[in-house]
């Protein structure tokens, strides 16, 4: 009934400039293609015609879309390096229905650099990689920040991989634990159209969320995203994430189900072993 996936997916992908901005597109069918380049048109004519220009600058730019959500990641660029500058890789997952908060949010937004959080503790190991992601649909999330711990195994190209993920209230600004998860890591060289394949295989998955007055589960893609995901623990379901695009100790990844995020890799991290480019 819940058949693991055994092949990567193939994605319809296509690029664009608009100014000096480089915009890559990524679905899998061509509605879906039609409607990111659409609403990406959109967003540059109307900070035009607020400001006169346009505001968006030196930006490369991820849109990527599937039937039940949008996420989009991008990062400022240094001219004529295409190398990220540090602190301004963003990533953010929005629901269809709040695609117009989103867009208000791009073009009155002045932010440049995204702040460091840090989350300390004594009984914690620091981890090896760090993802931090905003949310925007009509619940009480900020964002989330998944800490990622790797360590190899006697497998070439086989790592053990756990992750434990936090989120904020946006009333109280206080992180709470969400999920922890266990699972195995095999990074693929082929098979797929991007960089790089990894290949997870699940191994034990706990959620600590409990519902309470603040937070409600039935509005928040956060919580969308770790039902589905101890779900697919239960069923033992193989599933393939996405190296899209790296740079040293950066790489921005694709998964299906969650969308695109900017994976913060320590010197250790086996991920900064891959190859890196700054296109798909």
């Amino acid at each position: 009934m819940y058949p693991p996936q055994t092949e990567p997916t193939h994605f319809l992908i296509e690029h664009d400039n608009i100014g000096n901005n480089s915009i890559t597109f990524i679905s899998q069918t061509l509605e879906q293609q039609l409607d990111l380049r659409n609403k990406t048109k959109k967003i540059f004519s109307q900070q035009l015609n607020k400001y006169g220009k346009m505001t968006i600058t030196d930006k490369r730019i991820y849109f990527y879309k599937s039937d039940d959500f949008y996420s989009i990641a991008w990062c400022q660029v240094t001219p004529g390096t295409n190398q990220c500058k540090p602190m301004t890789d963003f990533s953010y997952k929005v629901s269809p229905d709040e695609w117009t908060k989103f867009t208000h949010l791009i073009i009155d937004n002045k932010k440049i650099f995204r702040e460091k959080v840090s989350l300390i503790s004594d009984s914690v190991y620091e981890p090896l990689s760090i993802v931090y992601r905003s949310y925007i649909s009509n619940y009480g999330i900020i964002s989330k920040i998944s800490n990622f711990y790797i360590s190899p195994t006697d497998k070439k190209n086989v790592f053990d991989y756990s992750k434990v993920s936090f989120i904020t209230s946006k009333k109280t600004g206080h992180y709470q634990a969400l999920s922890l998860s266990a699972e195995s890591l095999t990074i693929m060289n082929k098979k797929s159209q991007f960089i790089s394949t990894l290949k997870i295989t699940p191994k034990a998955f706990h959620w600590a969320y409990q519902d309470n007055a603040n937070l409600s589960k039935n509005k928040a893609l956060t919580f969308l995203d770790d039902d589905n995901k101890s779900k697919s623990y239960g069923y033992n379901a193989i599933r393939y994430d996405y190296v899209v695009a790296g740079q040293k100790q950066l790489q921005l990844i694709l998964n299906e189900s969650t969308g695109l995020y900017w994976l913060h890799s320590g010197k250790n991290n086996p991920l900064t072993l891959l190859p890196t480019t700054t296109h798909p």
